[in-house]
């Protein structure tokens, strides 16, 4: 009788050890740190496959959504610095010339000189422009996901089922 309750109370203390894994992949909410949504209990990065168990189909499609602009951002980025470097250059260069060179300015080359540095500044200006609203457009999907994710309520249940280890009496909230 004595190893028969030793068995049964072992058996009802190892039903309750799932609770360490539903506590890894089903945070109570999350946060969106530049582009990345992070479980707000711990501070993780939440990975793709987590947040697709956690987050709702119409959320984790969003989710995508979000990153693929994000993604998309990031040449555009990379592009706009290059060319507001080059036009910087050459906008230093004409001051240069014209006020720091012995012999006089060279009118045909400042020409050039300007007409270049300008149209690197517009090219910069003009991926600036949707590499911005990619970016603040998939924060703004990012937040919406988190804040629907946060705003769900999950009822609290008494149950008493199957669990990993046997059988057990398991409080869900």
């Amino acid at each position: 009788m004595f190893i028969l309750l030793i068995t049964a109370s072992t058996w009802c203390l190892s039903a309750q050890d799932t609770l360490g894994k539903t506590l890894e992949t089903s945070p109570v909410h999350l946060e969106r740190i530049r582009g990345r949504l992070y479980n707000g209990d711990n501070g993780m990065r939440m990975d793709r496959t987590s947040l697709q168990n956690t987050l709702s189909s119409e959320d984790f499609t969003l989710y995508r959504k979000a990153r693929r602009e994000l993604i998309a951002a990031i040449p555009l980025w990379v592009l706009s610095g290059i060319s507001l470097t080059a036009a910087t250059y050459w906008v230093c260069d004409l001051i240069y010339v014209e006020y720091f060179m012995v012999g006089g300015p060279r009118h045909f080359e400042d020409l050039i000189d300007m007409i270049f540095g300008g149209f690197c500044f517009g090219v910069s200006i003009l991926e600036v422009i949707p590499a911005l609203i990619l970016t603040l457009d998939s924060y703004k999907k990012l937040d919406r996901v988190a804040s629907s994710y946060n705003q769900k309520s999950y009822p609290v249940s008494l149950s008493f089922g199957p669990t990993r280890h046997g059988v057990g009496i398991t409080l869900n909230f």
